[in-house]
Order: structure tokens, then C-alpha cells, then sequence
């Protein structure tokens, strides 16, 4: 489960205000290709959100699908193909992530609910007599 470095209210203030910010950034200097800039943007915004979460592997896999997104526009590298394929792994990603950790939450919430199962203990009744006591040793009125 994810451990919340600041409060999900500053998290979400922090994240709208980088985006804003990274919004007039792009218009005081001029897109100069309006897509890798808004990519950046986005990608600086979330992976400052996954920082602040303390997801770091989540912050590594949206620094490489955002990177290379801004790569492939910026430098014109197939740019339909290269793009839809990140994008994609990275959505991809996303869901198996989100449903893996929605199955673990799952699975200790309910193995929390269960009541313990009781060790196998046996009281000094139950333990069988190897020495032959009277419960144990052949009738006596047989002949």
C-alpha cells in the first residue's frame, strides 16, 4: 500500500499549481512544438504527484513513457507509432499496477476480518498413553 508523504490535499494543491505554472511557462515562451510541451508538463506534474505519494517505481515508469514521448515529438521519430506505443505500455502499466495493489489491499482487508486460526495444541488429556494405563490395557475379566 502507499505510504503518503504529505497530506492528499497538499499533494493535489502541488500537482494543479505545477501544471498551471507549467501552462503559462508554455504560453510566455511559445510552443514551440505545443505537443512535447504539453507532454512535458503533464509528465513533470505526475511524476511530482508520484513523488509525493511515495510510489518511486511509478515515478520511474512516468519519467520513461513521458520522456520518450517528448523525445519522439521533439526530434519527429514516428511519431504516431512510437507515441501510441508508449502511451500505451504506460496505460497498460497503470491498470495491472492499480488492480495488483486493488487485490493486495483486498486480500489484507480480508484476511484482517478472519477470525485467527487456532494452532493445533493438544492438552495433556489428549495426548495417547504409551504406557499402558488403565484405559489402555486388556480387560482383565477375559480368560
Amino acid at each position: 500500500m502507499t505510504k503518503f508523504v504529505v497530506s492528499s490535499e497538499k499533494i493535489n494543491a502541488v500537482s494543479a499549481a505545477l501544471f498551471l505554472i507549467g501552462i503559462i511557462i508554455i504560453n510566455v515562451i511559445g510552443p514551440f512544438n505545443l505537443w512535447s510541451d504539453l507532454l512535458v508538463n503533464l509528465g513533470i506534474v505526475l511524476a511530482v504527484r508520484q513523488l509525493l505519494v511515495g510510489r518511486p517505481y511509478d515515478l520511474i515508469v512516468i519519467l520513461i513513457v513521458f520522456g520518450g514521448c517528448f523525445a519522439t515529438l521533439y526530434f519527429h521519430y514516428a511519431e504516431r507509432v512510437v507515441v501510441s506505443t508508449l502511451l500505451g505500455v504506460g496505460a497498460l502499466y497503470l491498470i495491472v499496477a492499480e488492480s495488483l495493489s486493488y487485490y493486495s489491499r483486498y486480500r489484507s482487508l480480508r484476511a484482517s476480518s478472519l477470525p485467527p486460526i487456532p494452532l493445533a495444541h493438544p492438552d495433556e488429556s489428549a495426548k495417547p498413553d504409551l504406557e499402558g494405563s488403565s484405559s489402555m490395557a486388556p480387560d482383565s475379566n477375559i480368560h
